[in-house]
């Protein structure tokens, strides 16, 4: 669980770092190694609490184009907003949270960010994953054994196993 400490926290600007080890964020993607580096502030206006975050974190990948395993460093900010108001809570439970605002309890000593830095690190994940080494370089270029060598250069070079479609008439109807 990754927290940010609030009690007696008062308003204005603070400083916030974190290192996290991966093994603390329950259901982490498991391509994430070491340790997640938070940087950011936390601003403080009554019961208003807004962060603005830079997580950077390691992911330990394999390389779709050559099979080979990479380390890539993964960055990613996060941004949110926390109110603490417990009578909104008791009001609405089932509208406690939006993509705006989390409420949190008055009483609340800490803002749990770990839902956020789950989500924001899952969706940083490249979809493409290619190494550096490869990333200037085409399919053809790594793999030219793969690649055709002739292709057919006119209807007459066509393998005479096909031929016999050949003769097909379309017709419409």
């Amino acid at each position: 669980m990754v927290t940010i400490f609030i009690q007696g926290l008062q308003d204005g600007t603070h400083a916030v770092s974190l290192q996290e080890e991966v093994s603390a964020i329950e259901d982490l993607f498991p391509e994430y190694i070491g340790t997640i580096s938070i940087e950011g502030t936390l601003k403080k206006l009554g019961n208003r609490y807004t962060i603005s975050l830079h997580c950077s974190a390691t992911a330990d990948l394999v390389c779709d184009r050559s099979g080979e395993q990479f380390s890539e460093s993964i960055e990613t900010p996060i941004v949110a907003t926390f109110l603490a108001d417990s009578t909104i809570l008791r009001s609405k439970a089932e509208e406690v949270t939006s993509d705006a605002t989390i409420v949190i309890r008055d009483e609340d000593k800490s803002l749990d960010i770990t839902q956020l830095l789950r989500d924001e690190l899952g969706v940083a994940l490249p979809l493409k994953r290619v190494s550096p080494k490869y990333k200037e370089k085409e399919f053809e270029e790594l793999y030219p054994h793969l690649i055709a060598k002739e292709q057919p250069k006119s209807d007459t070079d066509i393998d005479d196993r096909w031929a016999v479609l050949q003769s097909l008439k379309h017709s419409k109807s």
